[in-house]
C-alpha cells in the first residue's frame, strides 16, 4: 500500500534537524518557509504569494472551492497553493505532491507553522507511467522552475542568448542548477490506495512541462469524478493543444489564459477546466 508522507505534520520530523529551509515574512500577516536563495533575493517565493493569494490565480474563470472539499496539488513546491485552499474553506482536504527534498523539507515546515494539518505530502512526482527514478533539475535561485524536462526551460536560453551567455547563466546565474533523482508514479495508482471514490473537486498541476503527462497518468474511471482542472501549461510543441484537447475528451468547458510570455515564442497559459 502506498502510504503518504505524513497525514498531519508530524513536529518530530522537524525538531532536532538542522533547517536548511528559511523562514520569510511575505506580508504583514503570512510568513513561510522557503529554500535557501544563494541570491537573498528571493523574488519568486514573494511571486508566488502574489499568485496565490493575492491575485488568486487558481480561483478564476469560474473554478470554486466548497467546504469539505478534497484538492489535489501536483506540484505543490513549498505548499503555497495548499496553504491557500486550506484557508480559503473549511475542511479541505488536500493531497500534495513534491519530489524534491528540500522542497519537500520545506513544505512540511510551513504546514507545522500554518497548523494545515488536512494536507497529506507524498515526496515523490507523478506521470504518465511509473518510473523508478528519473533525473529531476533543481534550480536553487528559481525553485519554481525546477523540472525533469531541463531542455524545456533551457533550451529557449541557449536560442536566444547564445551559448556564452548561456553559459554564464547556468554556471553561476539563475539557472545554475543540480540535479538528483525522484521518483515518478501515476495519480490513479496513489488515488487507488489513498482516497479510492472520494469526488475530487480540484486538479491542480503545475509541474514545469510535465502536465500533460501527469493529466495522462489519471485512469478514465477517475476522471469522471474530477469536477475542476486548473493546469499551468508551457505551450512548446503544441502541448497547450494536447492539453485542451484532454480535457475537452473528458467532458470540460476548457478557457486558455496568458499567463506569462517568457521569451520570443514561448508563452505559459493557465488551462481553467471546470463541468
Amino acid at each position: 500500500m502506498i502510504s503518504p508522507e505524513s497525514r498531519c505534520v508530524n513536529p518530530s520530523m522537524l525538531q532536532g534537524k538542522k533547517m536548511t529551509a528559511v523562514k520569510l515574512d511575505l506580508a504583514d500577516d503570512f510568513a513561510c518557509y522557503a529554500t535557501v536563495d544563494p541570491s537573498g533575493r528571493y523574488r519568486e517565493i514573494n511571486f508566488i504569494y502574489d499568485e496565490v493569494f493575492t491575485r488568486r490565480s487558481y480561483l478564476q474563470e469560474g473554478i470554486d472551492l466548497p467546504d469539505r472539499a478534497l484538492v489535489v496539488d501536483v506540484g505543490a513546491n513549498v505548499g503555497m497553493f495548499s496553504l491557500f485552499v486550506s484557508k480559503e474553506a473549511a475542511e479541505v482536504d488536500v493531497l500534495a505532491f513534491e519530489p524534491h527534498p528540500a522542497l519537500v523539507e520545506a513544505l512540511h515546515a510551513n504546514l507545522e507553522l500554518h497548523t494545515a494539518d488536512r494536507v497529506t505530502v507524498f515526496p515523490f512526482g507523478l506521470g504518465e507511467n511509473a518510473e523508478a527514478t528519473v533525473d529531476f533539475t533543481f534550480y536553487p535561485r528559481l525553485p519554481g522552475n525546477s523540472t525533469r524536462y531541463r531542455e524545456l526551460k533551457e533550451g529557449p536560453l541557449l536560442e536566444l542568448f547564445g551559448e556564452q551567455a548561456f553559459q554564464e547563466m547556468t554556471t553561476n546565474g539563475a539557472f545554475q542548477s543540480e540535479t538528483v533523482p525522484v521518483e515518478i508514479r501515476r495519480l490513479s495508482d496513489v488515488l487507488a490506495e489513498v482516497e479510492p471514490t472520494r469526488p475530487i473537486d480540484l486538479l491542480k498541476v503545475d509541474v514545469e512541462g510535465a502536465e500533460v503527462d501527469v493529466l495522462r497518468g489519471l485512469d478514465e474511471a477517475d476522471w469522471g469524478r474530477v469536477r475542476q482542472v486548473v493546469a499551468e501549461i508551457q505551450d512548446t510543441d503544441g502541448a497547450l493543444a494536447v492539453a485542451e484537447r484532454l480535457l475537452g475528451e473528458q467532458g470540460f468547458a476548457v478557457t486558455a489564459v496568458l499567463a506569462e510570455d517568457l521569451l520570443d515564442g514561448i508563452a505559459i497559459y493557465t488551462l481553467y477546466a471546470s463541468r
